[in-house]
């Protein structure tokens, strides 16, 4: 009807459709507004992939816009993840299931360095509130090529390419960096590039100045997310933290190395160099910590030199990292043959810390703290130093058993006291420890005078006699 409509070249009956049609979705009652079918799809992305086809058509743009603003729109429709086949969204590289609000994205080939192809309606981007965008954009899925949102955006980055791109896409990759955790951030594509490496060369190519400065913003915040992740991995003390870290570095010097090798060129990787550096030091000084803490628990190292003892550090725990990775490998087999196993994922250190099973369900916590606790003691079993341990003194438990029992000595000796003293109190305090398990005391007690009441405790009591 909408194409019968455009071909009679009449504005006004265009006007009068949407002012039907609006009224009629006005109208709605709120269950058929929330309605979410068994495939994702609603009512939502019905309108937002028809809006992709008449990108430009003002009065269906603001129809949209204002659906999207309904104060009784579930938030789990604008959250929903609709199933809309090979061809449902833009150009050729989504496929499959993806966030409704990805129908506004920029269509793709599906080759690297590529023009666009048909797109959504990125004027909706723009159009959506702030707010509105930053409560229904969920966690992506990887698309082809296995890039995340924010690299299928930035992605090309030649400057023929710039035109590409639009503001709206800008703001919205801006609302997904700021959002993001920073296993995302270190997240490398099939060509092993992260999104901050295309983010500024991008910038690098076009000039600050595009879009007034809204993909400049975008380089800065991913460098920002980036560096608050490397602050909170500094300060942590516990040896999972350590472990994701070393693995940040790793991926983060992978990154530096395939974006200095990419095909199209990304010369330009100054944030990127900084934030490796950031993460380099950080991983250095936690290290030397536990250095520390080795020498401190009488452990040796095979050098002197404080740089190769912290490469021994670095070393032993990748050693247990590999081998996590292997068990997690293992279990991954396992579970393709009908085995359900939990596997740790690289995302559940810095997104929420869960670790998920192969079917998708939550591990409870006395699991997750058991395979931390096998992970924990990993890093004591499986070291092995040139020099022994420090060990006690022989003479420790001689000294320790002789002071125990001149303790004991001076408790009977001062309740023996109280009784001379008081020879009404039949009440001994006992001495834990002492010898009246054995059945014989011997004492030998020096006065220079007698007390007045001695005789009497002397018969009194037995061991005294």
């Amino acid at each position: 009807l909408l194409r019968q409509i455009g071909g009679a070249r009449s504005g006004a009956c265009q006007s009068d459709f949407f002012a039907a049609w609006d009224v009629v979705i006005r109208a709605l009652p709120t269950d058929k507004v929330n309605e979410i079918h068994e495939d994702g799809t609603s009512l939502l992305s019905c309108m937002l992939k028809l809006a992709g086809e008449f990108e430009g058509l003002l009065p269906l743009e603001r129809l949209v816009s204002n659906f999207i603003q309904r104060p009784d729109l579930n938030h789990a429709v604008l959250k929903s993840t609709p199933n809309l086949g090979g061809y449902g969204f833009p150009g050729y590289c989504i496929a499959g299931t993806a966030p409704v609000m990805w129908l506004c994205l920029r269509g793709k080939k599906r080759h690297r360095v590529s023009s666009s192809s048909t797109s959504g309606n990125r004027n909706l981007l723009g159009k959506v509130p702030l707010t509105v965008l930053e409560s229904c954009f969920v966690p992506s899925p990887l698309v082809s090529g296995s890039d995340n949102i924010l690299q299928y955006i930035l992605e090309p980055v030649s400057i023929r390419h710039a035109t590409d791109k639009r503001a709206e896409e800008a703001l919205l990759c801006q609302v997904v960096a700021q959002r993001y955790g920073l296993v995302d951030h270190i997240h490398r594509n099939d060509e092993g590039v992260c999104a901050l490496s295309y983010a500024e060369q991008f910038v690098h190519n076009t000039g600050p100045s595009l879009h007034s400065g809204a993909w400049v913003r975008v380089r800065d915040i991913i460098t920002e997310r980036m560096l608050d992740g490397c602050h909170d991995l500094g300060k942590r003390a516990d040896d999972e933290s350590f472990l994701f870290l070393t693995h940040v570095v790793q991926e983060l010097r992978g990154a530096l190395e395939s974006a200095d090798s990419y095909d199209e060129n990304l010369s330009e990787q100054s944030h990127l160099r900084h934030v490796v550096a950031s993460f380099a030091a950080a991983e250095a000084e936690r290290a030397n910590s536990i250095r520390m803490q080795w020498l401190a628990r009488g452990w040796r190292f095979e050098h002197r030199s404080l740089a190769q003892q912290i490469t021994e550090v670095l070393q032993h725990y990748r050693s247990v990292r590999a081998q996590w990775d292997a068990g997690n490998m293992r279990r991954g087999r396992e579970a393709s043959r009908g085995v359900q196993v939990f596997h740790f994922t690289s995302s559940s250190l810095f997104n929420g810390g869960q670790i998920m099973s192969q079917g998708g369900e939550a591990l409870d916590e006395e699991r997750q703290a058991a395979g931390w606790m096998q992970a924990a003691d990993a890093v004591t079993e499986h070291i092995v130093h040139s020099e022994p341990a420090a060990m006690p003194h022989a003479n420790d438990a001689g000294y320790r058993a002789a002071r125990r029992q001149l303790i004991v000595d001076e408790e009977w000796a001062q309740s023996r006291q109280r009784q001379i003293n008081d020879p009404g109190c039949d009440e001994l305090r006992a001495t834990e420890g002492g010898l009246e398990q054995d059945g014989i005391r011997l004492h030998i007690l020096e006065f220079s005078r007698t007390p007045k009441a001695f005789h009497d405790a002397l018969d009194n009591d037995d061991d005294l006699s």
